[in-house]
């Protein structure tokens, strides 16, 4: 489990896109549960578009901090190692 974590620790340091990537399949996962919840089933089925909708609502939200975060960095900070 400790090898693991820090090879993972590194290798998001090494390229932080890996946590977008995580994020991105965390939002399709939700936005697939969310459709196929039994509650809102029906409503997909007639509604075939609303899909398509859900998920880039849910990946707006998903990915909206990380971006308001990158626009409130100063222009010359970075990230620390």
């Amino acid at each position: 489990v400790v090898w693991g974590s820090t090879f993972i620790l590194k290798l998001v340091a090494r390229a932080p896109w890996i946590v977008h990537v995580g994020v991105a399949v965390l939002a399709w996962t939700a936005a697939k549960m969310i459709a196929s919840e039994p509650l809102f089933a029906a409503f997909f089925a007639d509604h075939a578009y609303a899909r398509g909708g859900l998920t880039a609502l849910v990946f707006a939200l998903a990915f909206a901090p990380a971006l308001l975060a990158l626009r409130r960095r100063p222009a010359g900070a970075t990230q620390a190692a």
